[in-house]
């Protein structure tokens, strides 16, 4: 690297020799005369003479003295974007990208999720937070090239990815899957439509379709469908991709949403196995639970580590075989028959107010004997028998799998971990700011999607180290990302220099795995 060179000052210099030709160039800040009388002065070196040119090769003490020719120093973030950078890498998730699409377009899609990660969707300051963060591979991008970028990733590309994303991380376990919607404000996009809107948005949407690997802690894939469409007509395309991707012995578990004949069925015939909560209004549960109810729980259909009750049945779903458990929570019941009686409570003073009207909603009735003499004259009774069935059932639900190996206690431990679906929706919508899109064009939604599916992955991975170590397990992923930002690094003259890492940033580092900060 050339040495950087400035003129001499023109006044109050002297030179002391030094090895060979080198003369130390000194700057005399005080002259003086001392205790006896002598001429003298207080010096300090700012660097030494450059014999060619007769410039000075300046030291830090020249540019205290004269900051007008300081170099530019800049002070940069490098420790949350090379963390995720590094987990990236880890994950194998770098070089999969790059396989699908491309060296360039690789670092593209991980600047771009590694800022959604941190500063959520709002894409217009990733310019500004560029310039606050330093990483060899962080790629520069305006606003417009960015909606460029999104529009541009293919289909294709999408699924090469996916393909060898869910090949990498194949999983005995149970994959859970679910579907969330998300809003939008755009008319013009032919994904976005009105339908069954998960947040209660009075906005049109898109539906997305998730699978995550309980096991391996990941999200596996996902799909964009139209908002209208129903999440029980869609379960068949996302088994056709997972045939496509080459998956050939997924264990399914999923929501009652999602629970037909039909979708049961074509997870059989690929060879799939699927767990899911079976409704109550299904006529398999009806037929189960007055089965159930007739014979009380004995001391050995206990499971202790969940205090609850369970009874398994072989049976036949629409001609498919299943095994249904059974289960009984004593205290859900106890809770559940509090809340009988304070509706029945609540009908039956609505139900004094409106007895005079010609008719009544059986949803009014439902708990009570009803006496009708003529078009007014309407009396009632309390239902007590009615009652006591409801009251029977409380307390109950039931698991309904294609697993016939399956023990209650394992297939409600695998249901009950199906909320890693659940919390990477709320980690996605609220987290990184995405339960609406800021985008106008299915080809962009699509691309800004698969992006934040990326960095979703690496979140993922960061709460998991972060929850699983002692040292993080209080902090959230935002303050340990907030942690990690403040981990600065020094720019002046081509050099780096990395400023000091507190002990709350080497616990985060080391509990996320990431090394390249060690000493």
């Amino acid at each position: 690297m050339a040495k950087k060179m400035v003129p001499l000052p023109k006044k109050k210099i002297t030179y002391k020799k030094g090895k060979g030709d080198t003369r130390y160039v000194y700057y005399t800040l005080r002259a003086y005369r001392n205790e006896k009388g002598q001429p003298t002065s207080d010096e300090i070196s700012i660097g030494k003479l450059d014999n060619a040119t007769g410039m000075l090769i300046p030291n830090m003490n020249y540019y205290e003295l004269f900051p007008e020719y300081a170099p530019e120093k800049t002070v940069r973030s490098v420790g949350y974007i090379s963390s995720f950078m590094e987990i990236a890498q880890k994950l194998s998730l770098t070089n999969l990208l790059v396989d699908a699409m491309g060296q360039e377009r690789a670092k593209t899609a991980l600047s771009l999720a590694s800022y959604m990660l941190s500063q959520g969707n709002v894409m217009m300051d990733y310019p500004s937070w560029m310039q606050g963060n330093y990483h060899d591979d962080l790629v520069p991008l305006s606003s417009q090239a960015i909606s460029e970028f999104f529009a541009s990733i293919t289909e294709e590309e999408r699924i090469r990815f996916f393909k060898k994303w869910t090949n990498r991380h194949k999983t005995d376990g149970y994959i859970a899957y679910d579907v969330t919607s998300i809003s939008s404000y755009s008319n013009d996009m032919n994904l976005v439509e009105w339908g069954y809107n998960r947040d209660d948005d009075n906005l049109a949407q898109i539906n997305l379709g998730m699978y995550y690997g309980e096991d391996v802690g990941l999200p596996l894939f996902y799909k964009i469908y139209p908002g209208s469409i129903v999440d029980k007509s869609y379960f068949e395309s996302v088994l056709a991709y997972s045939r496509h991707f080459g998956l050939k012995k997924l264990r399914i578990v999923m929501d009652q949403g999602l629970l037909s004949p039909k979708n049961f069925k074509m997870v059989c015939d690929v060879g799939y196995k699927a767990l899911s909560l079976l409704s109550k209004n299904y006529k398999l549960y009806k037929e189960l639970i007055e089965e159930t109810v007739k014979k009380p729980f004995s001391s050995r259909e206990f499971i202790g580590s969940v205090d609850i009750y369970s009874r398994s049945y072989e049976a036949n779903y629409e001609g498919i075989p299943v095994k249904v458990h059974m289960y009984y929570n004593s205290e859900k019941a106890t809770l559940n028959e509090k809340a009988l009686y304070a509706d029945i409570k609540r009908k039956k003073e609505a139900l004094e107010l409106i007895v005079k009207q010609k008719t009544l909603k059986p949803s009014q009735t439902k708990y009570f004997k009803i006496h009708q003499k003529g078009q007014t004259d309407i009396s009632y009774e309390m239902d007590y028998d009615a009652i006591d069935e409801f009251k029977s059932k409380l307390g109950y639900f039931a698991l309904i799998s294609t697993d016939m190996s399956l023990s209650a206690e394992e297939a409600l431990t695998i249901y009950r971990e199906k909320d890693v679906v659940e919390k990477a929706f709320d980690q996605l919508k609220n987290g990184m700011d995405y339960r609406r899109m800021r985008t106008h064009y299915a080809q962009t939604t699509e691309g800004k999607t698969f992006v934040v599916f990326i960095s979703l992955i690496v979140r993922s991975v960061m709460i998991k180290k972060l929850k699983g170590n002692e040292e993080t397990s209080d902090l959230t992923i935002k303050q340990a990302i907030k942690q990690l930002e403040n981990i600065l690094e020094l720019h002046s003259e081509g050099k780096r220099n990395l400023l000091t890492i507190s002990k709350m940033q080497r616990k985060i580092l080391a509990a996320i795995g990431v090394e390249q900060f060690k000493k």
